[in-house]
């Protein structure tokens, strides 16, 4: 699983949205503490969809503050 962040909630929202309308499998959680001391979002998405994903966040103009690759 791929965990990718952003700085404000603002952009896991528009994200979310983004990968909705284009049916990717992902899931919004809360950003591990260790991550983000700020209790700020991220979303979760499985290896296989990552360059999809990465592509999308690129036409749409969306930067990505951190990508970890995590286990389940």
């Amino acid at each position: 699983m791929i965990l990718i962040r952003w700085p404000t909630p603002n952009w896991v929202l528009k994200v979310n949205h983004i990968l909705e309308k284009e049916k990717i499998p992902h899931q919004i959680i809360p950003t591990p503490r260790e991550l983000d001391p700020s209790c700020n979002l991220s979303i979760l998405i499985a290896e296989t969809v990552l360059e999809q994903t990465v592509q999308l966040l690129e036409t749409n103009e969306v930067p990505v503050d951190g990508l970890l690759k995590v286990n389940n």
